[in-house]
């Protein structure tokens, strides 16, 4: 009987351990991938925001001309 119940603490341990320490592995994995690709993120995330300000000020100057045009 005692060790029955010993060997379900066990399982029970092993579960949380196993659980918190694979949690801890693909964080840590998921940080080094990221360190990795580090220029290719960055590359990626510019050029987006380039073409995104490139689009917000060609509306702007659009919207502009237009306000110009009727006051005229």
């Amino acid at each position: 009987m005692k060790s029955r119940k010993f060997r379900d603490i066990a399982f029970i341990l092993h579960r949380y351990i196993g659980l918190a320490v694979g949690i801890l592995i693909a964080f840590i994995g998921f940080t080094g991938s990221l360190l990795v690709f580090k220029p290719e993120i960055e590359q990626f995330l510019i050029s987006r925001s380039s073409d995104r300000l490139r689009n917000f000020l060609h509306v702007s100057a659009f919207w502009i001309q237009c306000w110009f045009d009727m006051e005229y």
